[in-house]
């Protein structure tokens, strides 16, 4: 738009009259100007809107008419987007003693889900997932069986044979020999060798202890072990019993749902 010259109050009619044509000049371009525009760009449109007034009237009709039925398809996909995806199906990783209250093992799980599958991003502060999504989460229980209270002896053995031996240790006796003929001459006289043997009799016997029984002077004995074994303990299994808790996104953060039964 123009800029328009500001008129002093004190001025006289004949004073400021250039700057009132000045100013009305100024005001006829810019009228000029927003008729242009309004010819150009809100013409079409105006012209738009009356060649399709009836049909958007008629929409209009229709979505008044049926906005119950729009608003529970977006209902009905509200409430089952959940379903889906698929759900998020885990086992806690520890085992609750079955004295544990039901009560206290959801509320347990609960915080483990709230910190492992965060449902807000802690830095962009965006949901993680999409409304009634759902966590199924599995967790083992365990009790005490029977108290196993005994005592158990055990002993094994083996029995060891031996017998008197001769040895004999085998060897040969070599004789070799010369003469000296003339001055600083040897004369080979050869050799010869004889076999001979050297045997003994050894008795062999085995010494008690650490042997246990005497069957002709120790040739034939039995050694053993044993142990006396105490056992004392309670014995710990698994139940049968295995929990799946669901957990849902309600309002942006997970709630305990219910409980999946076989």
């Amino acid at each position: 738009m123009n800029n328009y010259i500001t008129i002093n109050p004190t001025d006289t009619i004949g004073d400021s009259l250039s700057s009132v044509n000045i100013n009305y000049l100024n005001l006829e371009n810019d009228f000029l100007t927003t008729k242009l525009s309004s010819d150009n760009l809100w013409a079409p449109m105006l012209d738009y809107y009356l060649t399709f007034s009836p049909f958007l009237k008629g929409t209009t009709t229709i979505a008044q008419n049926n906005s119950g039925i729009l608003i529970s398809a977006a209902t009905t996909v509200e409430r089952s987007s959940a379903a889906w995806i698929k759900p998020i199906t885990i086992f806690y990783p520890s085992i609750f003693p079955t004295s544990v209250p039901i009560n206290t093992v959801v509320s347990t799980v609960s915080s483990w889900v709230a910190t492992y599958f965060p449902s807000t991003d802690p830095v962009l502060l965006e949901p993680n997932y999409v409304e009634n999504q759902v966590a199924i989460i599995y967790n083992h229980s365990w009790l005490y069986g029977n108290t196993i209270n005994e005592n158990q002896y055990i002993q094994d053995s083996t029995t060891c044979y031996t017998a008197d031996k001769t040895a004999c240790a085998y060897c040969v006796d070599y004789y070799y020999g010369g003469t000296w003929c003339g001055t600083n001459s040897w004369a080979d006289c050869g050799g010869r060798s004889s076999s001979c043997q050297s045997c003994g009799y050894l008795s062999c016997y085995y010494n008690t202890p650490p042997y246990i029984g005497n069957y002709g002077n120790n040739k034939v004995v039995s050694g053993f072990i044993s142990a006396n074994i105490q056992m004392n303990f309670q014995d710990r299994s698994e139940s049968d019993r295995i929990n799946a808790i669901v957990f849902k996104i309600k309002n942006c953060n997970w709630q305990f749902d219910k409980f999946l039964t076989a």
